[in-house]
């Protein structure tokens, strides 16, 4: 598996964070993702769809208009394979999208609120992290200390922290805490999509888990967005 840039790169897209369909498995807008959460809303992109936008790459009328509208800017080098597509090979990148996206993203955000709320302060965290009895495979590679201006920036390193936060900080938050139920949420979600394998049942809960974990973020963090990562 290769990263989100170097996948996109590979595939003949552009950066797709600036096209106005900029989900690469799907024909999504930026608008549609922060209200429909289930990828049976979304008209998947197929092998026809792509084939042609691709041949339209070729005049000078119609480039400008599918670079900015389905970010794809080339033909992709792995279509030289008679057996690969593309719409159909190019698999997300999990690390990427799920631990330094959307956990990380959510951490920060109800973090922020606990500080505020004056439910815990930065320094009791940083407390619990340095207290906390960590296991055998988790001492070499602890969450690090977080400042204000981790809070108030994109930062990777929270995916370790909110992974092991359920048990950091259980006895501080109270049981019916929406922004804390949503956090668990995304980690039993996380704990889904790192399975091994899923049946076709566990899916099923998953379409469910995912919808209405995204419908209690939006509510409860009305100025943020669902990022292209989350959907």
């Amino acid at each position: 598996p290769v990263d989100n840039l170097a996948s996109q790169f590979l595939g003949g897209y552009k950066s797709l964070a600036s096209a106005h369909r900029e989900c690469r498995n799907c024909l999504a807008t930026n608008e549609n993702m922060q209200s429909k959460f289930s990828a049976l809303d979304f008209k998947l992109r197929d092998r026809s769809a792509h084939n042609y936008h691709v041949a339209s790459l070729s005049s000078a009328s119609t480039r400008p208009h599918i670079e900015s509208t389905c970010g794809i800017c080339e033909e992709s080098v792995l279509h030289q394979s008679f057996y690969f597509h593309v719409t159909e090979g190019l698999v997300p990148d999990v690390m990427h999208d799920v631990l330094e996206g959307c956990l990380s993203y959510e951490i920060t955000e109800m973090l922020k609120v606990f500080v505020t709320q004056k439910l815990v302060t930065i320094n009791d965290l940083n407390d619990f992290i340095r207290s906390f009895p960590y296991g055998s495979t988790d001492i070499s590679n602890k969450p690090a200390l977080i400042t204000a201006k981790t809070l108030n920036s994109s930062n990777h390193a929270l995916k370790q922290t909110g992974r092991l936060l359920p048990l950091i900080m259980r006895h501080l938050v109270p049981l019916d805490n929406s922004y804390w139920n949503s956090s668990c949420l995304l980690l039993e979600i996380i704990d889904y999509l790192f399975a091994p394998t899923l049946s076709r049942e566990a899916v099923d809960c998953l379409r469910v888990l995912i919808a209405d974990h995204h419908t209690a973020f939006r509510e409860l963090y009305p100025d943020c967005s669902i990022m292209c990562k989350m959907h």
